[in-house]
């Protein structure tokens, strides 16, 4: 009996921790600014050498997955493209999905950018820089967010990002409704537009006092969100109503919702009111990473 060596890929959900919407393009893409940082939340990847490729999604958020049209599936696909020796090797890949899919937190995308550098690493792998970018770019416009594990300020369309010189250490409390947002939506239903920002001034405040920053500069998005689902319009009344409303978050253009508080015993607090109210909802504790 031969034993085949599995590996276990940990692949992290990331968070926008604030974001602001500076315009709308001609080309109808907007311009944002927003700091992205990932979260001790993790979907795993299982990978070993097989007689024939099988990809497997299991998981309480493993339902309607496609099989064919996955982020995996896509990458291998790109991989075997550029490495040809890719196309005899075989491969088991099993997914376990821990991180709610359409909540805003990048588990497909993350998945898929944690296989790339697996798969770069093990076989000692170069991508040009040219190469690189086209994998990155069918992958997803924020796939770059997950190459490497510093916290960034994107700006742009998304497309552009530079590396955030503090390190934001946060309990965050997650809670996602159980209802995706059609990020198309979102965004054509978000009316504040052509805002003059200053990104100097949002990242001095946020460095004078992060729990103040927090209460003064929600996610653009949000009320657009909250107009848009009926659950996140929920949360959204309860929490108005316990006095957390001034730190509810949203990530993206959502649907999962954070909460920043000053300690873990206010956070594990607040998820016992939504738990209490809200009790179909996913919710999870968890800490800023990077």
């Amino acid at each position: 009996m031969v034993l085949i060596k599995q590996d276990t890929i940990l692949s992290p959900a990331k968070i926008n921790l604030f974001l602001k919407v500076i315009k709308k393009q001609s080309n109808g893409l907007h311009q944002i600014y927003s700091l992205v940082s990932h979260v001790n939340l993790f979907d795993k990847i299982y990978i070993s050498e097989s007689s024939k490729d099988q990809i497997k999604f299991i998981g309480k958020f493993s339902k309607n997955i496609s099989l064919k049209k996955n982020s995996i599936f896509k990458v291998m696909h790109y991989l075997r493209f550029y490495y040809p020796f890719l196309r005899k090797k075989k491969f088991n890949i099993k997914v376990e999905k821990n991180i709610p899919s359409g909540a805003g937190l990048g588990g497909g995308t993350s998945n898929a950018v944690s296989l790339l550098k697996f798969i770069l690493k093990k076989y000692e792998l170069q991508l040009n820089k040219h190469k690189m970018k086209s994998i990155l770019k069918k992958i997803g416009s924020d796939s770059y967010i997950f190459l490497n594990d510093y916290q960034k300020i994107i700006y742009g369309t998304g497309d552009k990002y530079k590396k955030f010189k503090s390190n934001l250490k946060l309990n965050l409390f997650l809670i996602f409704p159980n209802k995706s947002n059609l990020t198309q939506l979102i965004y054509k239903s978000h009316q504040r537009i052509n805002v003059k920002y200053n990104l100097t001034l949002i990242i001095k405040s946020l460095h004078k006092n992060k729990f103040k920053f927090f209460e003064k500069n929600q996610n653009d998005l949000l009320f657009s969100a909250i107009k848009n689902n009926s659950r996140l319009k929920k949360l959204f009344e309860l929490l108005k109503a316990k006095s957390h409303l001034k730190l509810l978050q949203l990530t993206g253009s959502g649907s999962c919702c954070f909460v920043v508080l000053r300690n873990k015993k206010n956070l594990l607090n607040c998820q016992k009111i939504v738990k209490k109210h809200c009790k179909s909802y996913w919710t999870a504790v968890v800490k800023t990473t990077t």
